[in-house]
């Protein structure tokens, strides 16, 4: 089981990646994308807490209550988009419910990603960067060793072959 955690742990941080690379793209692009971007985080933060019969489907009336606080023109605008972009990002899927109407359900995925929007604006918010210098430094160390261990290999076979008692 504990392996699980570990998965869980590591499954975070490479959402922790995505997200600061869909932020930049969001930044870099402004506007409609920047607001539609901000709204699909707030539904999936929104989900961690708050979504607790995580087979029903969130409909276009639920995401409005959630992206409530942005202008109302750009809400509505907006709503489909919303559902289709977190469609497409793999963070939920389509679920179609008959004459009841239709929405969508949020994936695994996605309620990851909602703990990981939900974490950066909370404590935890430096341990994802520390991490990643971390694995990065570890990586580093872990290259200039093997580098390093070649070198010695190389200079014994070379000291070998010139001292060799012929």
């Amino acid at each position: 089981m504990g392996s699980l955690i570990k998965l869980k742990f590591f499954r975070k941080l490479e959402l922790f990646q995505e997200l600061r690379s869909e932020n930049k793209k969001a930044k870099n692009a402004g506007g409609t994308k920047k607001e539609l971007w901000n709204m699909e985080k707030d539904v999936l933060e929104w989900t961690v807490n708050n979504h607790h019969h995580r087979a029903s489907a969130l409909r276009n009336e639920d995401i409005q209550n959630i992206v409530r606080d942005y202008k109302e023109e750009e809400m509505d605008n907006e709503l489909g988009e919303i559902s289709k972009n977190l469609i497409s990002r793999e963070f939920a899927k389509q679920y179609e419910e008959g004459d009841c109407g239709s929405g969508i359900i949020i994936l695994r995925e996605g309620f990851l990603m909602g703990e990981v929007i939900k974490e950066l604006k909370g404590h935890k918010r430096f341990f994802y960067r520390i991490f990643i210098i971390l694995v990065w430094a570890t990586v580093a160390v872990g290259t200039l060793t093997v580098i390093w261990n070649f070198i010695g290999i190389i200079c014994n076979v070379i000291f070998s072959i010139f001292h060799s008692p012929n």
